[in-house]
């Protein structure tokens, strides 16, 4: 009985140095003791702390279950942290009350973070729902105490005048994190090809089929084309801003004859990302386009070389290859003459150049 109330009477303690300002490490103390800090750091709203020491807890406990969803909820990031050698302990910038080593993963609201140890700083960028990587070689130090020096008769070896030889040394990173996307002081952010980031900025190409409808009396629809190219932003959170440049052929019918109108258009929009799961991602787009029709005419109507249009859709990206399919919607805010007003629907494959 005494040994349990002296074990209770030891968690307690620990419990309120914590709260008291002393760092919380995720190897002291015993698992129950952790587990029990963990939770107190969720109940206060510190989700990076409590994520540190959450392995002390059994994964089906509700009260991490609860922590992972949160985490989710406000799309935090990661950083695996890499060190050499490793476990060794470093700092993170803002965060001095925890401790923080190599081979940690630390989860963290988006942002540019810090990372310092043996002299040495590693700056990393944190993406919403994403990872970063973060690799701090440290600098050796010499064992202290006393030594001794034998300079016997037996001379050396050759003397070799200039720099030593190169020798090549293997990696200190798994294979999986070769590739050094930035090094400043000796460490920096690597991320490897599977985990590019998601909210990256966009460049790609697109095309696809439209159905098109005219609002004029006696007028009938058509299947027409769309060619574009697109830039899109690198998203703030899960907001970003796109803009394309596209050839559209709208086609039309009129008393059993098809007619067409080629434009340029010059399409602006908002995206915002919907849904991300491991293999294909979610959003939606929404703006206005401006046209520059590259005939005077549809059919037997004349028509205004400048309009406007707006349009909204659906797009998903593969995140395991550089594909993107949409669906997009699109009503003209200008009349084509007496045709009226354009309606389109639109289904179209793009590729992602990076």
């Amino acid at each position: 009985m005494r040994a349990v109330l002296m074990l209770g009477v030891l968690a307690a303690t620990t419990a309120v140095a914590a709260a008291d300002g002393a760092r919380l490490d995720r190897t002291a103390g015993t698992a129950a003791a952790r587990c029990a800090l963990a939770k107190d750091a969720a109940t206060r709203g510190d989700l990076t702390a409590a994520m540190l020491l959450a392995d002390a807890c059994t994964a089906s406990d509700p009260a991490i279950r609860q922590l992972r969803r949160d985490v989710a909820a406000k799309h935090f990031g990661r950083i695996e942290i890499v060190t050499k050698p490793a476990g060794a302990e470093v700092a993170l910038t803002g965060r001095d009350d925890l401790v923080v080593r190599g081979d940690d993963d630390v989860w963290l609201p988006p942002g540019d973070y810090t990372i310092t140890g043996g002299g040495l700083v590693s700056t990393v960028t944190v993406p919403p729902d994403g990872r970063a990587i973060a690799l701090l070689e440290l600098p050796r130090t010499a064992p202290t105490g006393e030594h001794t020096l034998d300079f016997d008769d037996q001379g050396g070896g050759d003397v070799v005048i200039g720099p030593p030889p190169k020798e090549k040394h293997k990696s200190l990173l798994p294979d999986r994190y070769q590739k050094l996307l930035a090094v400043q002081g000796g460490g920096g952010e690597l991320v490897d090809e599977v985990a590019r980031d998601p909210d990256r900025a966009r460049l790609g190409a697109w095309a696809g089929p439209a159905m098109t409808a005219l609002s004029g009396d006696g007028w009938g629809g058509g299947v027409g084309m769309t060619v574009a190219a697109l830039v899109r932003s690198h998203a703030r959170g899960r907001f970003a801003a796109q803009v394309e440049l596209a050839w559209a052929r709208t086609a039309a019918t009129r008393a059993g004859m098809a007619a067409t109108l080629d434009a340029i258009e010059l399409p602006v929009a908002a995206h915002a990302r919907l849904w991300r799961g491991h293999a294909v991602a979610v959003g939606a787009l929404a703006g206005a386009a401006l046209d520059l029709r590259l005939d005077h005419a549809l059919g037997d109507v004349a028509v205004d070389r400048l309009g406007a249009g707006a349009l909204a859709g659906l797009d998903a990206e593969l995140t395991g290859l550089p594909l993107r399919f949409e669906l997009r919607g699109g009503l003209g805010l200008t009349t084509l003459g007496s045709a009226g007003r354009a309606w389109s629907l639109g289904a179209s494959v793009g590729v992602l150049l990076f």
